[in-house]
């Protein structure tokens, strides 16, 4: 979720004249139906912000209305279109979202939606309508395997206080491949205006430069209008591993740095899921996760191996693995996995083998139950990099018997990704920001280097090459129209 760490809100005339700052550290939300009050979002947690708050169209009299702790969510507070009550979302993980209503000046509040839509809320977005009904975006869960790339419109009937649903609800849109977000009713309540947009992503290419704490301007490596997403190098950091949805299924394809066209090595099936990948430390084989869905019940990650050169995948190993396989740099030959407990307290860390399989356990770290994590394994082989998601601190792990390391990561907050740089003096680390993502060069102590802040998109990642000369990234935009829905 983007916070409101460094954002600040404006006001300007439609007559014209300069804009006027109202506050700092706030995004804005919404206005009450009369003009009256605005509403703001402030104070990132861990999860995102966590306090709502309104004030006067001049930023006079600001004061809170609703909070969550230190490692929950809340925001969104939309009005419905009598004034009288709000709608807001709470969240404690990016998996469990409730849409909550009631009054600003206190009162019990109710939850709003049937207990299974929101498990479908990857982003809350919804608007009241003024027949007492409320439109709301959900994800399809039969749409493209990636999540985000199908959502719809739905709608359900609310009591006339507004207090709780009526019936079920009903599907209002068919989109494929692409999103949909309610804006509002027109005034005359005929139509009701749809915000519709497709995620992309592109592959992007940098030269890393001064110990990778600066990079060139970064330039695309993939133009198709597709998912293009960066997985590895190859051994001799000459070519780019990515994944493609340019066939119409994801796969595997392979580019060589100063050439346009990419060398498909593999496809998956529409039950499957294509994850992170590696390469092999002396070059020979693809090492990548994939997960395989049947009848409707996930089954256990498989890591499969191709050749470099492309040809029939192979399985390696089964296991409810997390993050993909990772392999160190060569000389070294470590290649390995994470897995967590069945309690979700620990996650244990595997070396495997491409003809053997599993091997021996190199490590393990106790986890909170409730976080998701990432982690990349050193260059040499000899450390990991464990990050909880959306923390701001990352845990190096030695398989030396050494003690565990903490680097607090100055400045920055709210981390999606951690990787080692070529190296092993750093971490290139992720985050989203008001106006996007960011890439971050961080050294061991914790001192950060801005590398790239990338506006109008989010949810970016870095792979750098094994000679630490270069570094492939992700780079994701949206294609958008407006829609205008009649009838509904």
């Amino acid at each position: 979720m983007v916070t409101s760490q460094g954002s600040s809100i404006w006001i300007v005339s439609a007559e014209g004249g300069p804009p006027r700052k109202l506050r700092d550290e706030a995004v804005a939300r919404s206005v009450s139906p009369d003009g009256s009050l605005i509403s703001f979002e402030t104070k990132p947690g861990t999860l995102g912000d966590r306090e709502i708050w309104v004030m006067r169209p001049d930023g006079e009299q600001a004061r809170k209305v609703f909070d969550a702790d230190e490692n929950a969510a809340i925001g969104g507070l939309t009005w419905s279109q009598d004034g009288k009550r709000v709608i807001f979302f709470r969240a404690d993980s990016l998996d469990n979202f409730v849409l909550e209503s009631g009054y600003l000046n206190g009162g019990a509040l109710t939850e709003i939606l049937p207990p299974s839509d929101p498990k479908r809320m990857y982003s809350l977005s919804f608007n009241w309508t003024f027949d007492a009904r409320m439109i709301y975006r959900l994800d399809d869960p039969e749409g493209p395997e990636r999540k985000m790339i199908t959502c719809n419109l739905w709608q359900i009937r609310m009591d006339p206080g507004l207090t709780k649903y009526i019936g079920e609800p009903q599907r209002l849109t068919n989109f494929a491949e692409l999103c949909a977000n309610p804006v509002n009713a027109t005034a005359d309540r005929k139509r009701f205006l749809i915000y519709e947009w497709k995620p992309r992503s592109r592959a992007f290419l940098a030269n890393l430069q001064a110990g990778a704490t600066r990079i060139t301007t970064p330039a695309p490596l993939t133009l198709e209008e597709t998912w293009n997403d960066p997985l590895a190098w190859t051994a001799d950091s000459k070519a780019v591993l990515f994944v493609s949805t340019r066939t119409g299924v994801r796969g595997i394809f392979k580019q060589s740095l100063g050439q346009d066209n990419a060398e498909l090595l593999l496809t998956s099936k529409k039950s499957e899921t294509l994850g992170s990948a590696c390469v092999r430390p002396e070059g020979s084989w693809i090492f990548y996760e994939l997960g395989v869905e049947e009848e409707g019940h996930q089954e256990p990650n498989e890591i499969m191996r191709v050749p470099i050169t492309g040809g029939s995948p192979q399985l390696v190993l089964t296991g409810n693995t997390e993050g993909g396989p990772r392999c160190a740099k060569s000389p070294a030959s470590l290649c390995a996995i994470a897995e967590r407990s069945a309690d979700r307290k620990q996650v244990v860390f595997t070396a495997f083998d491409p003809v053997n399989g599993r091997g021996r356990e190199i490590a393990k770290s106790d986890t909170d139950a409730a976080a998701d994590y990432g982690w990349d394994l050193s260059p040499d082989g000899t450390r990991i990099a464990l990050l909880k998601n959306r923390d701001a601190r990352v845990q190096i792990l030695s398989m030396k018997g050494r003690a565990p390391q903490e680097i607090t990561v100055k400045g920055w907050n709210i981390l999606t990704s951690a990787v080692w740089t070529a190296d092993g003096k750093g971490l290139i680390v992720s985050r989203y920001t008001p106006r996007g993502s960011a890439l971050v060069h961080v050294d061991l102590q914790g001192n950060t280097r801005l590398l790239r802040e990338q506006s109008g998109g989010f949810g970016t990642y870095a792979v750098p090459s094994p000679d630490g000369r270069h570094l492939a990234m992700r780079g994701w935009y949206n294609e958008t129209n407006l829609w205008m829905m009649e009838n509904f």
